[in-house]
């Protein structure tokens, strides 16, 4: 299954209130991942599938831990929750 799978929110300086912010998840995985899902640590609901998790007009609510998950045809693997601070 995947392997080092990597939750990454930029760290281009603090995020505020009305920015747009991308996570993206990176693992690796032999076969190769199919698919990527994502998720907020409080909730455990999904957010999006995909390699890239978008947020636009991010406000205070978006803050906390996030995490992706990668998936192949021997199973999945959970990155890290990696923190997002909005200000």
């Amino acid at each position: 299954s995947p392997k080092n799978t990597r939750a990454v929110v930029p760290s281009s300086g603090d995020t505020v209130e009305g920015d747009s912010v991308t996570l993206s998840c990176s693992s690796d995985a032999n076969p190769p991942v199919f698919n990527y899902t994502w998720f907020r640590a409080a909730a455990d609901t999904l957010l999006t599938t995909g390699q890239n998790y978008s947020i636009s007009n991010i406000s205070s609510q978006h803050s906390g831990l996030y995490y992706c998950t990668a998936h192949n045809q021997l199973g999945h693997h959970n990155s890290t929750p990696t923190e997002l601070d909005v200000f």
